[in-house]
């Protein structure tokens, strides 16, 4: 059974990868119509915006309540790549 290991390991590796990648990064609340971003320009109000480790970015609308998504979610092997250096960072 040995012969599987690497395989087994890999996809391992995969599903903890996706799983980081939905955990929050950080958050960060601010007024948009005052404070610029690197990720968009948008001008909001007051807004909360979620970072997530893959990519995404929800953005909440404080006095609308509305909920928008920004950025993009990391493809599998780029997410891989980084979750494989958040690791290395993490145990350092």
């Amino acid at each position: 059974m040995t012969q599987y290991n690497d395989r087994v390991e890999a996809v391992r590796d995969k599903l903890a990868a996706e799983a980081w990648g939905n955990k929050v990064k950080d958050m960060h609340g601010f007024d948009s119509n005052t404070t610029t971003v690197w990720y968009t320009d948008r001008q909001d109000g007051r807004v909360i915006d979620t970072r997530f480790n893959d990519g995404r970015i929800k953005r909440e609308i404080i006095e609308t309540g509305e909920v928008l998504w920004l950025g993009e979610q990391q493809p599998r092997t780029t997410l891989l790549d980084s979750f494989y250096r958040a690791m290395a960072d993490f145990n350092g």
